[in-house]
């Protein structure tokens, strides 16, 4: 017989084993998961090669009867020259802008994809199996309560820590140009005519073939009494693929804002289009559906963090700040249009309702479900040992309630799990710069190693360097490794000249904000 020594009974033991290890092996899969935790346009190519445009972006700004447009076009084709035919109101100011500016836009347009923090997930999981522990304590209830008291306290001091864990020629005499100029890739020119067939002609006699399909709307925009920018577009490879020269931008005056697409849709196919509008109000597209409107938040270009949800439009891309100004409200609007449209896109304004879609990543979604699940069977657990200290239950009654609230909470888990609205999170944040960062740190050293060497660089060396560097630094990380571009867009990095002997290498965050990785010397280390 023992004095002085309590035995647990057989059968609790047998439960409390079973129970354990159904516990600890759901915190195993709690820590895993807590680890991994473009405007109108008609394209005509040079020497009668076929172009087809399958898809068009565009951005539009209007305030005070002046409209911003903003245009990307893809399209394929073959040969080297190509015309771009664009339509407007009135004359425009023509300048152009980054290659990142549309890719930008997509980004921050996207649904909001909420992060749930796996600290969170592994507190709860942690305090379920001290509280499953405690239920199968024999101690007085206010014992059991201390220990519970304190290892929240200490839970409460490592949350902070637990969260950093992871971390062309003259015109003729029916012809008008109104202006010409180069910008960028482009040889621009603005012309206006009150004779259709003179125009048509004109462009004829330029090179670029018109179809007849065109001239009834060229008629109608010249009987309108619109003008016409003819950008001729020069590539090196004839070969025919989808080609996405960089955005033009045009300034022009007008009552209404327009989207012209009569032109366009003289192709026998039809064309995607996203439409994004920046004005005082909301805006609505006959023909196009609204995806997302929304006021807008304008941040600094460089070294900013959103840190919360909001249902807001967040710019801090440089070049899209440049264009928009400060315009309070942003719609997207999303449509197919077929082939023989007859008019043109007219922007009205509505009110000013909120519609941002919003999704959690795949992983935070299970996350959060299992938090919840988790924080569910906590609850019961305190009640089964308030329940069972009182004497209103026996202990093998508060063990199998215990596991049969585990299984319902298991449920309530996935009940979550499948409600929660979900996205593929194809790249985390900071994938695309630990690449780049591995890069400059290449580029570095080889221009120490040349710099050693009395040998300088310049800016064309560190851009096939860094271009070099981060193709192998992505295939280090597996084919599932996205490879960074230099372009200011999400993801991507850009070299920017500071002065005549350093260069700034700046990774391009969600929202398009530059966050600067290194400074790279071209100077020559004197021996």
């Amino acid at each position: 017989m023992n004095h002085g020594i309590r035995m647990m009974p057989r059968s609790r033991l047998r439960w409390g084993w079973l129970a354990g290890v159904v516990v600890l092996a759901v915190m195993a899969v709690v820590g895993a998961v807590g680890e991994r935790a473009s405007a109108d346009g008609k394209v005509f190519a040079v020497a009668a090669s076929p172009a087809t445009i399958p898809g068009q972006q565009a951005l539009i700004c209007y305030k005070d009867g002046v409209q911003t447009l903003a245009i990307e076009t893809r399209f394929h084709g073959e040969g080297k020259e190509f015309a771009w035919v664009v339509p407007l109101p009135a004359a425009p100011e023509i300048s152009g802008t980054t290659t990142g500016v549309f890719p930008s836009l997509r980004a921050v347009f996207l649904p909001v994809v909420e992060v749930s923090q796996p600290q969170w997930t592994i507190a709860t999981a942690w305090a379920g199996l001290l509280l499953f522990l405690a239920l199968l304590s024999n101690k007085s209830w206010a014992r059991t309560m201390a220990i519970l008291l304190i290892f929240l306290f200490a839970m409460c001091m490592l949350m902070p820590s637990l969260g950093q864990a992871r971390g062309i020629a003259g015109g003729g005499d029916d012809v008008q140009i109104l202006d010409r100029r180069f910008v960028g890739s482009y040889e621009t020119q603005t012309i206006r005519s009150d004779s259709p067939t003179a125009l048509s002609d004109w462009l004829v006699a330029n090179g670029f073939e018109v179809p007849p399909s065109a001239a009834p709307a060229i008629a109608r925009y010249v009987e309108d009494g619109w003008c016409f920018v003819a950008a001729r577009l020069r590539r090196d490879d004839p070969v025919a693929a989808e080609m996405t020269p960089h955005p033009l931008v045009f300034r022009f005056a007008t009552g209404t804002p327009v989207y012209p697409m009569r032109l366009t849709m003289t192709q026998d196919r039809p064309v995607s289009l996203e439409l994004y509008v920046f004005g005082e109000r909301a805006a609505s597209v006959k023909g196009l559906e609204v995806e997302s409107s929304s006021p807008v938040e304008y941040k600094d270009h460089g070294g900013w963090r959103q840190r919360h949800r909001s249902d807001a439009v967040v710019i801090a891309h440089a070049a899209i700040a440049g264009i928009v100004g400060d315009l309070p409200w942003a719609t997207k609007l999303v449509g197919t249009i077929k082939p023989g449209a007859s008019e043109d896109l007219k922007v009205g304004w509505a009110g000013t309702p909120i519609k941002r879609d919003w999704k959690y990543g795949r992983g935070d979604a299970m996350l959060l479900a299992i938090a919840c699940g988790l924080l569910v069977w906590c609850v019961w657990l305190v009640m089964l040992i308030a329940w069972r200290h009182s004497k209103a239950i026996a202990f093998g009654r508060a063990l199998r309630a215990a596991m049969l609230g585990f299984a319902v909470c298991a449920v309530i888990a996935a009940g979550v799990r499948a409600a929660l609205p979900t996205t593929e999170v194809v790249e985390r944040s900071g994938d695309g710069q630990s690449v780049i960062h591995t890069a400059a740190y290449g580029v570095h050293d080889a221009i120490e190693l040349r710099s050693k060497a009395g040998e300088g660089v310049d800016l064309a060396w560190i851009r096939e360097e860094m271009k070099r560097l981060v193709i192998a630094a992505a295939e280090e990380r597996g084919p599932e490794q996205r490879v960074p571009i230099e372009e200011d867009s999400p993801g991507n990095y850009i070299l920017r000249v500071m002065d005549a002997e350093y260069i700034s290498l700046l990774y391009i965050g969600a929202a398009g904000q530059e966050s600067e990785v290194a400074w790279l010397s071209t100077g020559v280390v004197k021996k």
